[in-house]
């Protein structure tokens, strides 16, 4: 009876810890100063955290290995001298521990960064007790930081990171759902290229340079666009492009015959490879004020078009 007991405190005891070293592992740095700055009992935990950071997380590593250790050797004492008995009772507490874990660590997390500040602040007895023990470890830990330095820190929060916190922001109610799918496509952004938000060729609506202005003006009023491109020969040769203002203010005046399709264009267009990012196009495109680029392929020949709408309703 007691090897049985011995197993299951055991058992529960590892899933506490293991928990508490999640909890520690789920607060980056910016969560912890953010909590740091209240005077209550969480700021407290934040800054004992932040002071001991390593000491902890060694206490609880600790904690975890001894306590698995008992209930394995519990359960390899319980079962039947076979070796292969023995060895199927420590694989079964290595499960039945790892499903303990995965629970306990999901209740934490699904709490967020205070509930994972006030479950380290409960569980903190345990992890003092370990304090003895967790010396040696923790002094291993610093003189391996300085024999292997750490690389310097670019300053940058990585994409999974924040990723998390939106997601943990949205369960919380911090921000609506919409909201949270903005800050998802922000993320986004900066890994898309142009050729997955670009026009496709075959649906540009496109001027030949020759093209009589009563024409254009005709397929200008029919398609809606603002911006056009305009090419010499063929599509792949774009000479600039056509703002429907221009067209408008020609009426205004007069509409005089003898002025040209080409005298109305803007030069030169804005060319961009398909395989650009959006985010790199927006910047030129704000910087030399255009709203449309062409897009061109590896070979030079016209892919698309995309505009300044485009990128912009990818946010």
């Amino acid at each position: 009876m007691e090897l049985a007991f011995a197993i299951v405190g055991g058992l529960i005891t590892a899933a506490v810890y293991s928990a508490a070293n999640g909890g520690v592992a789920s607060l980056g740095d910016g969560v912890l100063h953010a909590h740091a700055e209240g005077n209550d009992s969480l700021g407290r935990e934040a800054k004992r955290l932040i002071e001991r950071g390593r000491a902890v997380r060694a206490r609880l590593l600790v904690g975890r290995v001894l306590a698995l250790s008992v209930a394995a050797g519990s359960a390899t004492l319980l079962a039947f001298p076979s070796f292969w008995w023995r060895l199927a009772a420590a694989l079964g507490v290595a499960l039945v521990y790892g499903m303990f874990a995965h629970v306990a660590a999901t209740a934490v997390a699904q709490r967020g960064a205070r509930g994972a500040l006030r479950f380290l602040r409960g569980v903190r007895p345990l992890e003092l007790a370990m304090a003895p023990l967790a010396a040696p470890l923790g002094a291993l830990g610093a003189l391996t930081e300085r024999l292997i330095p750490r690389p310097r820190e670019s300053g940058e929060v990585g994409t999974l990171a924040l990723e998390h916190l939106i997601e943990r922001g949205e369960e919380a109610g911090t921000f609506a759902e919409e909201h949270a799918d903005m800050l998802r496509s922000v993320l986004e952004f900066r890994d898309t290229v142009a050729r997955e938000v670009m026009v496709p060729r075959t649906q540009v609506e496109a001027f030949a340079i020759g093209t009589p202005l009563a024409e254009v003006a005709q397929r200008v009023e029919e398609s809606g666009h603002s911006r056009y491109p305009v090419f010499r020969d063929s599509v792949d040769h774009v000479e600039g492009v056509l703002y429907a203002k221009d067209l408008f203010r020609w009426f205004r005046e007069g509409g005089n015959e003898a002025e040209t399709l080409e005298s109305l264009i803007r030069k030169p267009a804005l060319f961009v490879p398909e395989t650009r990012k959006i985010d790199s196009i927006l910047r030129e495109m704000q910087q030399r004020r255009f709203h449309l680029g062409v897009v061109v392929d590896e070979f030079g020949g016209v892919a698309g078009i995309v505009t300044l709408e485009d990128i912009l309703e990818e946010i």
